[in-house]
């Protein structure tokens, strides 16, 4: 719905008890994804609670020490909490209505939270999150490896004719080159947890010898 339908509405809503409603169901989206952004990262909760527990209001710089945040990184979250926080005339930051029930939710869902939980289903999609974003860079950084080789055998055999570099030598090196990248592409795709195994092992490995070193 575009700003222009909005002012509309808010023009006619006495008017017309539907707009009214509109316009309600409205307000509650908007509300409810400020409160998803402001709950959806922990130094914004983190605000949340400094100010929950002090509502005569805070100041910038007991905010700040209390986050151990950079003051950019601290002025970049406030301006992401607006409409949850506000600044009184006397500086202080304190929770907006909004905000208050944004901390109730919090508290809610940290009282939810308590007791023992089954966390083994989170913890195996970031993994495998984790194995599919390695795998992925992986594949990629060996495709463009090895597809130097050939562009390199290309360019001397055009740039330089007296390096005798066979044609069907070109050609096997695309063919080779093809045949592996499409069998890494197949295991990434079947076998994730394999390859990110060997990527483990080879990285113990260099551990190893940079320890040595």
């Amino acid at each position: 719905m575009t700003r222009k339908t909005v002012k509309f509405l808010l023009l006619k809503r006495d008017k017309n008890p539907q707009n009214k409603a509109i316009l309600s169901k409205m307000m509650q989206e908007k509300a409810l994804d400020a409160i998803i952004r402001a709950i959806n990262h922990p130094e914004r909760r983190q605000i949340i609670g400094i100010l929950k527990n002090q509502s005569e209001g805070v100041r910038y710089t007991a905010i700040l020490g209390e986050t151990r945040l950079t003051t950019a990184k601290l002025n970049y979250q406030l301006n992401e909490l607006h409409g949850i926080i506000q600044k009184t005339s006397d500086g202080l930051y304190v929770l907006t209505e909004l905000g208050r029930r944004a901390a109730a939710i919090l508290d809610n869902i940290e009282n939810n939270l308590q007791g023992d939980l089954e966390l083994e289903p989170i913890i195996d999609n970031t993994r495998r999150e984790k194995i599919r974003k390695t795998t992925d860079y992986i594949f990629t950084a060996i495709m463009i490896i090895y597809s130097i080789v050939p562009l390199i055998l290309t360019y001397f055999y055009l740039a330089e004719p007296a390096a005798n570099i066979p044609v069907l030598l070109i050609v096997l090196s695309y063919l080779i080159i093809g045949v592996f990248i499409v069998g890494l592409n197949y295991a990434r795709k079947k076998f994730p947890h394999l390859i990110y195994r060997l990527y483990e092992i080879f990285n113990e490995i260099i551990k190893g010898i940079t320890r040595n070193y």
